[in-house]
């Protein structure tokens, strides 16, 4: 073998030993790529779970908020209308006692106990 062989040879050692160790570099770290990628993965699943279990205790509260409220308007609805049925049966009082010609005190004192009761001065003087 001449020397332009062995250099040739040598070179062809010398890139094969640095390809090697490039390939074995090279898939030490695909592995921990991998291995992080897989970890990514797992993570990712479990954010989306949780957020999914978060939008649903939201959506929830936001139901229950929105059935007290319905159910607030609800019984304000039925207050209203039973405190405006009392109040037209105790005008109803007053315009049949004013018809025989007086207002009974009675009639009177039932139709004025549906007024707010006047607080403070201003109110008592009649200034609101």
């Amino acid at each position: 073998m001449d020397i332009l062989g062995l250099i040739s040879f040598s070179v062809f050692l010398v890139l094969l030993v640095i390809m090697s160790y490039a390939v074995i570099v090279f898939g030490i770290k695909a592995r921990k790529l991998s291995a992080q990628i897989a970890q990514l993965n797992v993570d990712k699943i479990l954010l989306l779970d949780r957020l999914e279990k978060a939008l649903d205790a939201k959506e929830s509260q936001s139901i229950e908020k929105t059935d007290g409220f319905i159910k607030f308007l609800s019984e304000s609805r039925d207050w209203a209308f039973t405190y405006i049925e009392d109040v037209q049966k105790a005008i109803d009082a007053v315009k049949v006692s004013v018809s025989y010609g007086k207002a009974s005190e009675e009639s009177l004192e039932k139709l004025f106990s549906f007024l707010p009761e006047q607080q403070g001065e201003k109110n008592e003087q009649g200034n609101d």
